[in-house]
C-alpha cells in the first residue's frame, strides 16, 4: 500500500499505519466514537439476549462489563486512531463514530441504549450510578 508516495503498512482497518485522521499523542477527554453499550463480536441484538462476555459499557468514566467494571483515570490518544483508557486496561483502535477494535482485534459496535434490556442497564450500565 502507498500513502503519499511512500509504501507504509495497514493497521487491521485498512487505514494506513502511523497515518490515520486521529489526534497527535497526548490526553484526550474522549476518543472519537460514542459514550454508550457496545456489543464484542456480535450483533445488539445478540449481545442484548445473552449479554455474558459480549455486552460492555464505555464513557470517560467507566469501562463495565458482566463482570464488573474499571474506572477510567483519562483518555490518551497514541496516534493513527489509537486510543489508552488509563486505569482500565484498555487500548482501542477506532474505526468510525459506532466502531472500534480492542488489542486482540475483537470488533466493538456502538448499540443504541433502546436495545439494552432495563434489567442490564440498572446491573452494571447507564442507570447503575457506578
Amino acid at each position: 500500500m502507498y500513502a503519499e508516495g511512500r509504501i507504509c503498512t495497514l493497521t487491521p482497518e485498512g487505514r494506513a499505519a502511523g497515518g490515520g485522521a486521529g489526534p497527535a499523542r497526548g490526553t484526550v477527554a474522549f476518543p472519537p466514537i460514542e459514550k454508550g453499550y457496545y456489543a464484542i463480536g456480535v450483533s445488539c441484538v445478540a449481545a442484548a439476549a445473552d449479554p455474558t462476555g459480549v455486552l460492555m459499557y464505555l464513557d470517560e468514566r467507566r469501562v463495565a462489563s458482566f463482570d464488573g467494571g474499571k474506572k477510567v483515570q483519562g483518555v490518551e490518544a497514541l496516534g493513527g486512531d489509537r486510543y489508552r483508557f488509563r486505569g482500565a486496561d484498555l487500548v482501542i483502535a477506532v474505526s468510525g463514530r459506532t466502531s472500534f477494535a480492542n488489542a486482540y482485534g475483537d470488533i466493538h459496535t456502538h448499540c443504541p441504549t433502546v436495545q439494552i434490556p432495563r434489567g442490564e442497564r440498572e446491573d452494571w450500565g447507564d442507570l447503575s450510578g457506578r
